[in-house]
Parts: structure tokens; sequence; C-alpha cells
């Protein structure tokens, strides 16, 4: 639906609304109003165009970032998280663990598609059981795939408890 269509259907459900109270009242509404009316209805127009731009400039974002990260043809994968790095002066490290919610068909449908070692596990913070899909020490990857993640099952969580590798 474009800008100019959202505009009309406002000014159209405005009238409406003005045309019920005129009838419903011996007055008629005062001219000021009805152009307060019209004007406060186009700020709140434009403020949802303008959150539905940004929503959509982040979703191609993410969009492109997994492109980048995790081609489409690069699945199914062995694994899909971050693998220990090789130069010792990176450690200790954080990783934080991707997860979907629990069933099997979810896990199946994962390991099948997606990545083959995920796992179901009890997430520590409320001993919920969950899919453990990868864990990422790469903020950036690990809220990409989250993304990722959410868009195909619904819920995607990033774990708040990062686990920590203090050598290689």
């Amino acid at each position: 639906m474009t800008m100019k269509t959202r505009k009309i259907i406002a000014i159209s459900m405005l009238a409406l609304f003005m045309n019920f109270g005129i009838q419903k009242s011996t007055k008629a509404i005062p001219l000021q109003w009805i152009k307060m009316g019209i004007e406060v209805l186009g700020i709140a127009t434009s403020i949802w165009v303008i959150t539905q731009d940004k929503s959509l400039a982040n979703q191609e974002k993410t969009e492109d970032s997994m492109a980048r990260y995790f081609p489409i043809e690069s699945f199914p994968r062995q694994s899909c998280g971050d693998p220990l790095p090789s130069d010792s002066s990176m450690y200790p490290i954080e990783y934080k663990a991707v997860s979907v919610p629990y069933s099997s068909s979810n896990l199946s449908t994962i390991k099948a598609k997606y990545c083959s070692d995920a796992l179901p596990v009890l997430r520590k913070s409320d001993n919920q059981k969950v899919i453990q899909v990868a864990s990422f020490y790469d903020m950036e990857k690990a809220g990409v795939f989250s993304q990722f993640l959410a868009n195909k099952y619904g819920k995607a969580y990033l774990s708040n408890e990062p686990t920590i590798v203090k050598k290689p």
C-alpha cells in the first residue's frame, strides 16, 4: 500500500468519524478541530511510514549479512558456529549459543537442512529444553544467525550466559 493510499484511507476514516459526530450532535464540529485532526493523522501516518522504512532497511541489512556469513548454498553444514581460534592470544574467549524452541521435528529439520551438530539442551536460565544450533564468539554473526533462525522457526534465542573457553 502506497503512502498516498494510506493517507486517503486515513482522511476518509476521519471524515466518516466527523460525519458521525455531526449527525449525533446538534452542533457542527469546529473547523479548527477538523484541521487539527487531519494534521495529527498526517503526523501519525508519517511516523508509521518512517518506522516501516527502518524495519525494511534492517531486514535488508540482515539478509545481506546472512548472505555474507552464511550463503544458502553452504547449507547443510557439519557445524554452523565459530570454530575455536588457532591464535592463542585470543583466549580467553566468550561464546554465545544460538538456540530455537525444542521439538523433535525442529531438531530433525535443523540437522538435515542447516547444522548437523545441533543438539537438544536445557537452557540454564530457566531449565527450558531448546535446540542449541550454534555458538559464536563473533556477536554480529550470532545476531545475524539468530535472526535467520527466528525467521524460520518463529523464535530464536541468543544466550545471556556465555561459555568461556580459557585455553585452546
